[in-house]
Protein backbone atom coordinates (compact mmCIF):
# COMPACT_ATOMS: atom_id res chain seq x y z
CA UNK A 1 0.00 0.00 0.00
CA UNK A 2 1.92 3.29 -1.20
CA UNK A 3 2.12 5.59 1.99
CA UNK A 4 1.77 9.24 1.46
CA UNK A 5 4.52 11.86 1.87
CA UNK A 6 5.18 13.12 5.46
CA UNK A 7 5.40 16.37 6.90
CA UNK A 8 8.21 18.12 9.21
CA UNK A 9 6.12 16.84 12.30
CA UNK A 10 5.30 13.25 11.12
CA UNK A 11 8.78 12.91 9.46
CA UNK A 12 10.38 13.27 13.02
CA UNK A 13 7.91 11.02 14.72
CA UNK A 14 8.97 8.10 12.22
CA UNK A 15 12.62 8.82 12.91
CA UNK A 16 11.48 8.85 16.31
CA UNK A 17 9.82 6.02 16.28
CA UNK A 18 12.59 3.96 14.42
CA UNK A 19 14.51 4.21 18.02
CA UNK A 20 12.20 2.52 19.86
CA UNK A 21 10.41 2.54 22.77
CA UNK A 22 11.27 5.71 24.91
CA UNK A 23 11.25 9.61 24.68
CA UNK A 24 12.42 11.47 21.46
CA UNK A 25 15.61 11.90 20.60
CA UNK A 26 15.37 14.03 17.18
CA UNK A 27 14.50 17.22 16.94
CA UNK A 28 14.19 20.13 14.29
CA UNK A 29 16.91 22.54 14.05
CA UNK A 30 15.55 25.66 14.68
CA UNK A 31 18.96 28.01 15.49
CA UNK A 32 19.44 30.28 12.10
CA UNK A 33 23.49 29.88 12.38
CA UNK A 34 23.38 26.13 12.02
CA UNK A 35 20.28 25.73 9.10
CA UNK A 36 23.46 25.54 6.57
CA UNK A 37 24.94 22.38 7.40
CA UNK A 38 21.40 20.50 9.38
CA UNK A 39 17.67 20.01 9.13
CA UNK A 40 17.28 17.82 11.92
CA UNK A 41 19.55 16.61 14.75
CA UNK A 42 20.07 14.20 17.22
CA UNK A 43 21.87 15.44 20.36
CA UNK A 44 25.14 13.66 21.30
CA UNK A 45 23.59 12.71 25.14
CA UNK A 46 20.25 11.86 24.27
CA UNK A 47 21.58 8.85 21.85
CA UNK A 48 24.35 8.11 24.80
CA UNK A 49 20.88 7.79 26.61
CA UNK A 50 19.09 5.49 24.50
CA UNK A 51 22.12 3.32 23.25
CA UNK A 52 24.75 3.20 25.42
CA UNK A 53 26.09 0.27 23.98
CA UNK A 54 27.34 2.03 20.64
CA UNK A 55 24.87 0.26 18.12
CA UNK A 56 23.37 3.98 16.98
CA UNK A 57 24.69 2.83 13.59
CA UNK A 58 22.02 0.22 12.97
CA UNK A 59 18.93 2.98 13.93
CA UNK A 60 20.39 4.84 10.48
CA UNK A 61 20.49 1.67 8.46
CA UNK A 62 16.43 0.83 9.68
CA UNK A 63 15.58 4.42 8.60
CA UNK A 64 17.67 5.25 5.47
CA UNK A 65 16.09 1.77 4.36
CA UNK A 66 12.74 2.73 4.54
CA UNK A 67 13.15 6.09 2.82
CA UNK A 68 11.25 5.22 -0.12
CA UNK A 69 8.18 4.60 1.56
CA UNK A 70 8.17 7.95 3.26
CA UNK A 71 8.84 9.53 0.03
CA UNK A 72 5.94 7.45 -1.99
CA UNK A 73 2.48 9.34 -3.08
CA UNK A 74 -0.73 8.05 -1.59
CA UNK A 75 -2.41 8.66 -5.32
CA UNK A 76 -0.87 9.62 -8.52
CA UNK A 77 -2.05 12.89 -9.69
CA UNK A 78 -5.20 12.92 -12.13
CA UNK A 79 -4.14 11.98 -15.84
CA UNK A 80 -3.43 14.69 -17.88
CA UNK A 81 -1.55 17.28 -16.06
CA UNK A 82 1.89 18.65 -17.65
CA UNK A 83 4.46 20.16 -16.64
CA UNK A 84 7.38 22.01 -19.16
CA UNK A 85 10.27 21.91 -17.29
CA UNK A 86 13.10 24.49 -18.85
CA UNK A 87 16.71 24.31 -17.65
CA UNK A 88 18.58 26.91 -19.70
CA UNK A 89 22.05 25.73 -18.21
CA UNK A 90 21.84 22.72 -20.57
CA UNK A 91 22.44 25.08 -23.51
CA UNK A 92 26.48 25.90 -22.99
CA UNK A 93 28.82 23.29 -22.71
CA UNK A 94 29.88 21.24 -19.53
CA UNK A 95 32.94 23.17 -19.13
CA UNK A 96 31.44 26.86 -19.12
CA UNK A 97 28.90 25.19 -16.46
CA UNK A 98 28.98 27.27 -13.40
CA UNK A 99 28.51 25.73 -9.77
CA UNK A 100 24.76 27.75 -9.53
CA UNK A 101 24.34 26.68 -13.37
CA UNK A 102 25.25 23.37 -12.19
CA UNK A 103 23.14 23.19 -9.30
CA UNK A 104 20.00 23.82 -12.09
CA UNK A 105 20.37 21.03 -13.81
CA UNK A 106 20.84 18.84 -10.81
CA UNK A 107 17.44 20.50 -9.23
CA UNK A 108 15.74 20.28 -12.46
CA UNK A 109 16.47 16.81 -12.93
CA UNK A 110 15.25 15.66 -9.15
CA UNK A 111 11.80 18.07 -9.73
CA UNK A 112 11.30 15.54 -12.84
CA UNK A 113 11.79 12.90 -11.12
CA UNK A 114 9.52 14.01 -8.42
CA UNK A 115 6.20 15.13 -10.55
CA UNK A 116 6.96 11.75 -11.90
CA UNK A 117 6.36 10.24 -9.25
CA UNK A 118 3.02 11.88 -8.43
CA UNK A 119 1.61 10.70 -11.84
CA UNK A 120 2.53 14.43 -13.75
CA UNK A 121 3.23 14.23 -17.51
CA UNK A 122 6.63 16.15 -18.03
CA UNK A 123 8.61 17.43 -20.74
CA UNK A 124 11.93 18.54 -20.41
CA UNK A 125 13.70 21.28 -22.31
CA UNK A 126 16.00 22.14 -23.81
CA UNK A 127 16.88 18.67 -25.82
CA UNK A 128 20.95 18.77 -25.72
CA UNK A 129 22.84 18.35 -28.75
CA UNK A 130 26.47 18.74 -26.96
CA UNK A 131 27.47 15.26 -27.10
CA UNK A 132 30.03 16.23 -24.34
CA UNK A 133 27.03 17.57 -22.06
CA UNK A 134 25.09 14.13 -22.78
CA UNK A 135 28.46 12.56 -21.90
CA UNK A 136 28.70 14.75 -18.69
CA UNK A 137 24.66 14.28 -17.56
CA UNK A 138 25.24 10.66 -18.12
CA UNK A 139 27.86 10.76 -15.44
CA UNK A 140 26.12 12.57 -12.87
CA UNK A 141 23.34 10.34 -13.72
CA UNK A 142 20.91 12.90 -15.14
CA UNK A 143 18.15 11.68 -17.84
CA UNK A 144 17.54 14.03 -20.21
CA UNK A 145 16.24 14.33 -24.05
CA UNK A 146 18.56 14.59 -26.77
CA UNK A 147 18.03 16.11 -30.20
CA UNK A 148 20.32 16.69 -32.98
CA UNK A 149 17.63 19.62 -34.95
CA UNK A 150 16.87 22.99 -33.93
CA UNK A 151 13.34 24.66 -33.54
CA UNK A 152 12.02 26.46 -36.79
CA UNK A 153 11.95 30.23 -35.28
CA UNK A 154 10.86 31.81 -38.92
CA UNK A 155 7.44 32.49 -37.23
CA UNK A 156 8.63 33.85 -34.55
CA UNK A 157 10.70 36.16 -36.30
CA UNK A 158 7.86 37.83 -38.13
CA UNK A 159 6.15 38.05 -35.18
CA UNK A 160 9.00 39.97 -33.93
CA UNK A 161 9.80 42.39 -36.70
CA UNK A 162 6.28 43.38 -36.73
CA UNK A 163 6.11 44.53 -33.53
CA UNK A 164 9.53 45.99 -33.87
CA UNK A 165 8.57 47.98 -36.70
CA UNK A 166 8.05 51.31 -35.15
CA UNK A 167 10.56 50.90 -32.66
CA UNK A 168 13.90 50.52 -34.44
CA UNK A 169 13.28 54.25 -36.24
CA UNK A 170 15.59 52.70 -38.84
CA UNK A 171 18.83 52.66 -37.16
CA UNK A 172 21.32 49.94 -38.31
CA UNK A 173 21.35 47.09 -35.75
CA UNK A 174 24.22 44.74 -34.85
CA UNK A 175 24.05 41.14 -36.72
CA UNK A 176 22.01 39.06 -34.95
CA UNK A 177 20.43 41.55 -32.77
CA UNK A 178 16.38 42.61 -34.70
CA UNK A 179 15.93 45.25 -32.19
CA UNK A 180 14.32 46.48 -28.70
CA UNK A 181 10.47 45.95 -27.68
CA UNK A 182 9.35 46.98 -24.17
CA UNK A 183 8.35 44.52 -21.85
CA UNK A 184 7.16 47.13 -18.92
CA UNK A 185 3.96 47.90 -20.79
CA UNK A 186 2.82 44.09 -20.73
CA UNK A 187 3.47 43.86 -16.60
CA UNK A 188 1.61 46.88 -16.59
CA UNK A 189 -1.51 46.37 -18.32
CA UNK A 190 -1.77 42.57 -17.23
CA UNK A 191 -1.33 43.79 -13.72
CA UNK A 192 1.45 41.11 -12.73
CA UNK A 193 4.10 43.33 -11.85
CA UNK A 194 4.60 41.19 -8.43
CA UNK A 195 7.52 38.97 -8.44
CA UNK A 196 9.00 40.41 -11.48
CA UNK A 197 12.11 42.60 -10.99
CA UNK A 198 11.30 46.24 -11.37
CA UNK A 199 14.23 47.22 -13.78
CA UNK A 200 12.02 45.07 -16.47
CA UNK A 201 12.06 47.38 -19.19
CA UNK A 202 13.12 47.23 -22.62
CA UNK A 203 13.97 43.55 -23.94
CA UNK A 204 17.05 43.18 -26.73
CA UNK A 205 15.73 40.71 -29.38
CA UNK A 206 17.83 38.74 -30.83
CA UNK A 207 17.84 35.45 -33.60
CA UNK A 208 19.42 33.28 -30.04
CA UNK A 209 16.69 34.52 -27.93
CA UNK A 210 14.28 33.76 -30.69
CA UNK A 211 15.61 30.22 -31.29
CA UNK A 212 15.22 29.30 -27.56
CA UNK A 213 11.50 30.68 -27.87
CA UNK A 214 10.71 28.67 -30.62
CA UNK A 215 12.07 25.24 -28.91
CA UNK A 216 9.65 26.05 -25.82
CA UNK A 217 6.63 26.90 -28.37
CA UNK A 218 7.35 23.19 -29.90
CA UNK A 219 7.83 21.27 -26.91
CA UNK A 220 4.72 23.24 -25.65
CA UNK A 221 2.60 22.35 -28.67
CA UNK A 222 4.06 18.63 -29.55
CA UNK A 223 3.62 16.25 -26.85
CA UNK A 224 5.28 12.84 -27.48
CA UNK A 225 2.45 10.74 -27.88
CA UNK A 226 3.63 8.16 -25.20
CA UNK A 227 4.42 10.94 -22.79
CA UNK A 228 1.26 10.11 -21.11
CA UNK A 229 -1.46 7.43 -21.19
CA UNK A 230 -3.80 10.79 -20.79
CA UNK A 231 -2.44 12.06 -23.93
CA UNK A 232 -1.75 9.39 -26.18
CA UNK A 233 -2.64 10.02 -29.85
CA UNK A 234 -3.01 14.16 -29.29
CA UNK A 235 -0.41 15.67 -31.05
CA UNK A 236 -1.70 19.45 -30.90
CA UNK A 237 -2.43 19.55 -26.88
CA UNK A 238 -2.23 23.19 -26.73
CA UNK A 239 -1.24 25.30 -23.64
CA UNK A 240 -4.39 24.74 -21.86
CA UNK A 241 -3.36 22.96 -17.84
CA UNK A 242 0.27 23.52 -18.66
CA UNK A 243 2.47 24.85 -16.16
CA UNK A 244 5.74 26.03 -17.34
CA UNK A 245 8.23 25.79 -15.00
CA UNK A 246 12.23 27.89 -15.59
CA UNK A 247 14.51 26.42 -13.06
CA UNK A 248 17.39 28.74 -13.28
CA UNK A 249 20.27 29.61 -11.16
CA UNK A 250 20.19 33.74 -9.51
CA UNK A 251 22.47 34.77 -12.62
CA UNK A 252 19.87 34.38 -15.26
CA UNK A 253 16.86 34.98 -13.39
CA UNK A 254 16.84 38.79 -14.85
CA UNK A 255 17.04 37.02 -18.61
CA UNK A 256 14.70 34.25 -17.94
CA UNK A 257 11.78 36.90 -16.39
CA UNK A 258 12.79 38.99 -19.89
CA UNK A 259 12.24 35.68 -21.97
CA UNK A 260 9.17 34.61 -20.04
CA UNK A 261 7.27 38.42 -20.88
CA UNK A 262 8.64 38.63 -24.59
CA UNK A 263 6.97 35.30 -25.38
CA UNK A 264 3.59 36.26 -23.98
CA UNK A 265 4.33 39.42 -26.41
CA UNK A 266 5.01 37.61 -29.69
CA UNK A 267 2.95 34.41 -29.28
CA UNK A 268 -1.25 35.01 -28.57
CA UNK A 269 -1.69 31.88 -27.12
CA UNK A 270 1.33 31.51 -25.03
CA UNK A 271 1.27 29.83 -21.12
CA UNK A 272 0.45 32.62 -18.81
CA UNK A 273 1.02 29.64 -16.17
CA UNK A 274 4.81 30.42 -15.94
CA UNK A 275 6.96 29.79 -12.82
CA UNK A 276 10.46 30.63 -11.85
CA UNK A 277 12.04 28.37 -9.47
CA UNK A 278 15.95 30.15 -8.73
CA UNK A 279 19.15 28.62 -7.09
CA UNK A 280 21.33 30.53 -5.18
CA UNK A 281 22.09 32.04 -1.98
CA UNK A 282 19.30 32.81 0.10
CA UNK A 283 20.57 35.60 2.82
CA UNK A 284 19.40 35.11 6.58
CA UNK A 285 18.81 37.72 8.43
CA UNK A 286 21.18 37.94 11.70
CA UNK A 287 23.55 35.08 10.14
CA UNK A 288 27.09 36.36 8.61
CA UNK A 289 26.99 34.53 5.41
CA UNK A 290 24.37 32.96 3.12
CA UNK A 291 22.51 30.17 2.89
CA UNK A 292 22.59 28.17 -0.66
CA UNK A 293 19.22 26.74 -1.75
Amino acid sequence: MATRRLGVGETLGALNAALGPGGPVWIKETRTRHLRSRDFLAPHRALQARFDDGQRSAVFERVLSAVAAYATPASPASLGQRVLLHCPALRSSPCALRLSQLRTVLVADHLARALRAHGVCVRLVPAVRDPHMLTFLQQLRVDWPAASERASSHTLRSHALEELTSANDGRTLSPGILGRLCLKELVEEQGRTAGYDPNLDNCLVTEDLLSVLAELQEALWHWPEDSHPGLAGASDTGTGGCLVVHVVSCEEEFQQQKLDLLWQKLVDKAPLRQKHLICGPVKVAGAPGTLMT
